[in-house]
């Protein structure tokens, strides 16, 4: 099966559940991560690490696949234009905004969720501009972009395990 083919059920009905190897999408997440990076045309420090797949509470041979990441190390006014960068250019490049606005937490920072019109991969970037925050409160004083880009679900081809491809 290739990577558009759906999962059928014993009744023939599609479960709407495309089969791609890991390493194809894993390869895509880094694509779109990098993208991301790209419109925000920040040039600080990125968090080491790429995509991951992720099982767990998922059927066997079921997966997603995760890539969190952060940059950082720039002063705070140049990461809040980076972030209304990526705020303004995501829409071309095939990008739907679900919201933008305070995140739903004490800190209320600014953030963005948004999904790939094409892929269905998500997006949820928050702006965190914590070395303005008075207080020892906060766990960690670094200005930073965070972002967390998913894949939909997939399922492995045959005789591919997702944890160990």
């Amino acid at each position: 099966m290739d990577e558009n083919s759906q999962e059928s059920t014993a009744s023939g009905a599609s479960t709407g559940l495309e089969t791609a190897h890991p390493q194809d999408v894993e390869d895509r997440i880094g694509r779109i991560s990098s993208g991301l990076l790209d419109i925000t045309q920040l040039h600080g420090e990125t968090t080491p690490g790429g995509p991951a797949a992720v099982t767990f509470d998922q059927d066997p041979g079921k997966y997603s696949m995760q890539h969190d990441w952060a940059v950082g190390k720039l002063p705070p006014e140049e990461l809040t234009r980076g972030f209304q960068r990526l705020r303004d250019g995501l829409p071309r490049q095939g990008w739907r905004i679900t919201h933008y606005g305070p995140a739903n937490s004490k800190a209320r920072q600014l953030q963005i969720k948004a999904v790939h019109e094409k892929d269905h991969s998500s997006l949820d970037a928050e702006l965190l501009i914590r070395s303005t925050r008075k207080g020892s409160g906060a766990a960690s004083k670094s200005d930073l972009i965070n972002f967390a880009v998913a894949s939909p679900t997939y399922r492995a081809p045959k005789g591919v395990d997702p944890n160990s491809y």
